[in-house]
């Protein structure tokens, strides 16, 4: 899912995966999520975020994106 929140861009994107708290390695992050953070960090400061949560009692995980949207 994409939509313009107010000033921001908010996209969702969900799988069906084991999702993070069911791979075994629980608060573990890999080198592609650790640089996307600094990325995201590095062009929006503190007006950005970026989550990654498991579907509670379901399998599968959704990352949560909200960005300044561009004018």
């Amino acid at each position: 899912r994409a939509r313009r929140d107010g000033e921001h861009l908010h996209v969702q994107v969900g799988d069906t995966g084991p999702g993070p708290a069911r791979t075994g390695t629980p608060g573990r992050t890999g080198i592609g999520l650790a640089n996307t953070r600094v990325r995201l960090e590095r062009l929006y400061g503190t007006n950005h975020r970026f989550t990654i949560a498991s579907i509670p009692d379901a399998e599968g995980c959704v990352v949560d994106l909200r960005i300044p949207a561009a004018s």
